[in-house]
């Protein structure tokens, strides 16, 4: 986790993440929401799932490496 004020405002950007499934990212985040706003703080909560797949292959010649988001 990593939290960091942004210079010259109240705002802060709170950070929770990890490359492996099923350790509670997502639960944390939740209830971290739901504290804050409880404290009176608005919270905007965005969940970005980054799935990597390197696919090598040949089309026309060419060798295509793809990086695909979700």
């Amino acid at each position: 986790m990593v939290a960091k004020n942004i210079q010259g405002s109240e705002s802060m950007i709170i950070v929770i993440g990890g490359d492996k499934g099923g350790t509670g990212k997502t639960i944390l985040t939740a209830n971290l929401a739901v504290f804050l706003m409880k404290k009176g703080k608005t919270v905007t909560v965005v969940k970005l799932i980054i799935t990597t797949v390197f696919q090598t292959g040949t089309k026309k010649g060419n060798t295509a490496n793809c990086l695909y988001f979700r």
